[in-house]
């Protein structure tokens, strides 16, 4: 059972993780190679029409797969693997867009809009980050405090 490439155009890295998930859906047991196919072209598609053209199918029997429940719940797991793998690149990637920002914030040879617009979504992009911060911390009090009212071992009472 291969797993094809899709190299079509430019796909910013989505062929690689369609690729891992590919390896993944090959743990799932007595899945049809044909139904692989249908689910590997909805992942990279999204389109009904594109993936019966590219797993060979008719349209009707991709609607028939997304039907089933067994094909339900693997391209639901799927699903959730690749924004998981999309997820951990753009993490991966966030130290590389604050560099990019600094470079230009600092490029004295850049236009200062350019400059300003750096700037702004740094300062603006830090301050989000603060205030989420700080919004988890309540969440995680409130929850300790609903605990605590339960009775839940462990969790503190709240402060008068």
């Amino acid at each position: 059972m291969g797993v094809q490439r899709f190299t079509k155009g430019t796909d910013n890295g989505q062929s690689v993780l369609v690729e891992r998930l590919c390896k993944v859906l090959r743990d799932f047991q007595k899945f049809p190679p044909k139904a692989e196919k249908v689910l590997t072209a909805l992942l990279h598609h999204g389109a009904v029409r594109a993936a019966a053209k590219e797993a060979g199918v008719s349209e009707a029997t991709v609607f028939r797969y997304l039907q089933d429940p067994e094909f339900q719940r693997r391209y639901r797991a799927a699903r959730a693997r690749l924004v998981d793998a999309a997820v951990a690149l753009m993490q991966r990637l966030c130290a590389n867009a604050v560099s990019t920002l600094a470079a230009v914030m600092h490029d004295t040879t850049a236009p200062a809009s350019a400059r300003v617009s750096a700037a702004k979504t740094i300062l603006e992009q830090s301050m989000s980050a603060v205030e989420l911060t700080e919004l988890r911390q309540e969440v995680e009090e409130i929850k300790q405090m609903l605990a605590a009212a339960e009775g839940v071992p462990g969790a503190t009472r709240a402060r008068a």
